[in-house]
């Protein structure tokens, strides 16, 4: 195969993880933020918008993440980017090859060190999201049986991906990400959120 096609294939398909990252960061951000307050009293009159914009994030950053650790074969994936660049790489030169090849099963025993979060977040979307199983109208109580999810592992281990997305974005030209920028942004705008809901709620406080 020629070596630009190669790279086109792995360029694009990190462009597609890359966004996927992204989205899957926000809508965790925006979950994160909104945990912290959901129960608050002064959020009461607020309660159900909020109620219902922090279950849409919860359940597109558990479906985000879920299809960035999928081991599905030939599902776009964290995985499938490993397994494409130690495929493409055969085409390359020895030292080149073998280098690449090494950092791909390095990234590969990464991911399996994150296993437990994600079967437990396979879980809750297979039980919870996903599925609409007769079970949740015959017998509710056995649905969730995942752990709760403390709200720092998720944020974690995405900033690891982003670690590994970035170690191949600049193997192969593209420029880095940088999910911090995100977070800054996110936490400068829910602060001026913030103080609207509250002037507007409750012009008193």
């Amino acid at each position: 195969m020629n070596p630009k096609n190669q790279n086109n294939r792995i360029s694009n398909l990190l462009e597609h993880i890359t966004d996927l990252l992204y989205r899957t960061w926000s809508a965790f951000l925006v979950a994160k933020h909104l945990d912290a307050v959901i129960d608050a009293p002064e959020y009461a009159p607020s309660r159900y918008f909020l109620s219902s914009v922090y279950g849409a994030c919860i359940e597109s950053a558990i479906l985000g993440f879920s299809k960035l650790m999928s081991n599905t074969k030939n599902e776009i994936s964290i995985l499938y980017l490993l397994e494409l660049v130690s495929r493409e790489s055969a085409h390359s030169a020895v030292s080149y090859r073998e280098e690449l090849q090494s950092f791909s099963q390095t990234h590969k025993q990464q991911l399996l060190s994150m296993q437990p979060l994600v079967d437990n977040i396979k879980i809750w979307r297979d039980k919870a999201i996903a599925h609409s199983d007769r079970i949740h109208i015959n017998n509710p109580s056995a649905i969730v049986q995942a752990e709760m999810i403390d709200m720092d592992d998720p944020g974690l281990e995405l900033m690891r991906l982003q670690d590994l997305i970035n170690f191949y974005r600049q193997e192969f030209g593209l420029g880095n990400i940088r999910l911090q920028e995100a977070e800054t942004k996110m936490a400068s705008e829910w602060r001026h959120l913030e103080k609207l809901l509250k002037e507007n709620d409750y012009p008193g406080i």
